[in-house]
Parts: structure tokens; sequence; C-alpha cells
């Protein structure tokens, strides 16, 4: 289940506020739509994003990675691309919605 940039950001916060606790419970209500179980994988999959990150940073020299982005992180899953075009699916489905609603307040 692909998450939103809102729902990651959440986490995010949440994870950084807490001082890398993580504490699923605490983090879903912090969230707010997703369930403890839910929140406990996606930070599995953060964690092993953010590590790969930081390994290729310190392969490279580049700066320290203190977090990533939602794009970032599946792009690090190898997960980018199906990311992308759920991405632009869900993008052309809420145009849709906005297109019929307006042809509905017109009638």
């Amino acid at each position: 289940d692909w998450w939103s940039e809102g729902e990651h950001g959440r986490l995010v916060e949440g994870i950084e506020q807490g001082g890398g606790a993580l504490d699923v419970v605490k983090l879903a209500g912090i969230v707010g739509s997703r369930s403890p179980q839910q929140v406990e994988r996606h930070v599995q999959l953060y964690v092993v994003a953010l590590q790969h990150r930081q390994q290729l940073a310190r392969a490279l020299g580049a700066g320290e990675v203190k977090s990533l982005t939602l794009a970032d992180m599946y792009a690090s899953l190898g997960l980018g691309q199906n990311w992308l075009e759920h991405h632009i699916k869900q993008h052309a489905l809420g145009q849709q919605h906005h297109h019929l609603q307006q042809q509905q307040q017109q009638q």
C-alpha cells in the first residue's frame, strides 16, 4: 500500500521529535491514517533506505544524509518507477474527480 507524501512527512517528523525512538503506536497516532503495523513496516523500509543512502553518501564523500523524502525512499528501495506511476495515476484521478465536480456544479 503506497503512502502519501503527507503521511511519510508526519512519520519522519514523529521519528525526529522522538529522538529516534520508534514507538509505532505513538507514531501511528502522529501519522493519523495508518495502523501501528503499517507504520512498523514503513519504518523498517525507511531505515533500510536511509542506511543505503548513507552508505552511498559516504562512498561518494557527500554530506551526511539524515532523512529521506518519500520519493527518495522508494527510489533507494528500487520502487521509484512503481511509485511514480501510482502517483501519476492518483493525480490524474484527482483531476478527473475535480473536473466532474465542476461539471455537476455548472448543471
